[in-house]
């Protein structure tokens, strides 16, 4: 995917201060073709439930942005296009998933 998160109109009507709205990122983002959450998607990358057990804010950070950085082989698309509001609120709903 690439191009600006704020060309996107699903993204632009999107409360970006809330879990809720990092939530509907997720789907918008379609972060859901290739993780697993609550048992539905896909399985292409990692389950995302338990997800902040595993990695701090910080990482998850880095993991969005910058994927390869953690593994150089990764197969996950870098969302480093999205708005800072939008990463963090995206990064609020990854925290829920414990």
């Amino acid at each position: 995917m690439s191009g600006r998160a704020d060309s996107d109109p699903n993204l632009a009507a999107v409360d970006r201060s809330t879990p809720s709205s990092g939530q509907n990122l997720y789907y918008s983002l379609s972060c859901h073709g290739c993780h697993i959450h609550k048992e539905q998607g896909f399985k292409q990358g990692p389950d995302l439930d338990g997800i902040s057990s595993v990695l701090s804010r910080k990482e998850l950070e880095i993991q969005l942005t910058t994927p390869r950085h953690r593994k150089k082989n990764s197969r996950m698309p870098s969302f480093a296009f999205v708005q800072p509001m939008e990463l963090q609120s995206l990064q609020d709903f990854l925290e829920t998933l414990k």
